[in-house]
């Protein structure tokens, strides 16, 4: 009697045991720490370190998340968006802004730009399609450093071939000859030549005209 009542316990636990593991495997993943809502505009921006990640999700009721990311003016970036879970056939577009909330670009994959400004921004936005079933998503943003874009550094001294320097003004014009060959050998340099114009950015441009004798 007493081996029959084992018997029947270790089969109740054997069944018991059979239907916990195959809840388990039937339960469905679970879904991603989320973002920190709200998080629906500029002034309430989720920070992220870099090199870092967030996650987060967009919905018809939620349809933008944005996030602030610190970084070193003339390195060079890269944001990664990688979709976890949708309903509905909904997608998600990246867009970047600088410091100033200008828009420097958007994609539904990969960012790549060189900081400008230490401070930058990414928005999500949930592409919704046209469909009666309610949509949401979740999302991961992956967000790296790469190389430091290479700097521009200015001579101290005139370029090599020009031999009209300091012509930098009305004053200082140099007479060129108008009856004989005559060859110039041009270089502009943002930061000495007034020529060049008031662009922000490094930029050197060269070249060499030759005018015929008149």
């Amino acid at each position: 009697m007493r081996r029959q009542f084992m018997a029947i316990g270790l089969g109740a636990f054997a069944l018991l045991l059979f239907a916990l593991i195959s809840a388990t495997l039937a339960a469905p993943a679970s879904r991603p720490t989320l973002d920190t809502e709200p998080n629906d505009d500029f002034g309430s921006a989720e920070v992220i370190s870099v090199p870092g990640y967030a996650t987060g999700s967009v919905s018809e009721t939620d349809l933008l998340d944005y996030y602030e990311i610190t970084t070193e003016i003339g390195r060079q970036y890269e944001a990664t968006l990688s979709i976890m879970y949708s309903t509905g056939g909904m997608n998600m577009l990246m867009n970047l802004y600088d410091a100033s909330q200008d828009s420097l670009g958007t994609d539904e994959d990969t960012l790549e730009w060189t900081a400008y400004t230490t401070t930058h921004y990414i928005r999500i936005d949930a592409l919704l399609a046209t469909t009666t079933t309610f949509q949401t998503g979740d999302y991961r943003l992956d967000v790296a450093r790469l190389a430091i874009a290479p700097t521009y550094t200015p001579s101290s001294t005139s370029p090599t071939g020009d031999s009209y320097e300091p012509n930098d003004s009305f004053g200082t014009a140099a007479d060129m000859p108008v009856n004989m060959p005559t060859t110039l050998s041009l270089t502009f340099h943002t930061t000495n030549d007034e020529e060049a114009g008031s662009s922000s950015r490094p930029r050197t441009t060269s070249g060499t005209r030759s005018r015929p004798a008149i």
